[in-house]
Order: C-alpha cells, then structure tokens, then sequence
C-alpha cells in the first residue's frame, strides 16, 4: 500500500526534469520500501526546486 501512495505523489510531479522525477522516484521507492514517512523527501524536493 505505501507504493501505491508514493506513486500517487510522483504522479503529481510531471513538470520536474527527467534526472529529478527519476532521482525523486527513486527515493520514494527505497523510503517506502523501508516504510519510512516519506514527508521528509516531498519537503527536500521542494526546498530544492524552489
């Protein structure tokens, strides 16, 4: 179920560059694979992007 939530998220997240929306997914997999809250990678993304 968390990847299903994850991938929701990065369904949102089409007008990022190909390396960040590849770099981006990669971390949400690997953070929901150890079922880790991935807040902390949505807050990084946006801090880094804005």
């Amino acid at each position: 179920p968390f990847f299903f939530q994850g991938e929701t998220k990065v369904l949102k997240l089409k007008n990022l560059r190909p390396k960040d929306f590849a770099d981006y997914t990669c971390q949400v997999s690997v953070r929901n694979v150890c079922n880790i809250e991935d807040k902390s990678v949505t807050f990084r993304l946006t801090n880094a992007t804005s």
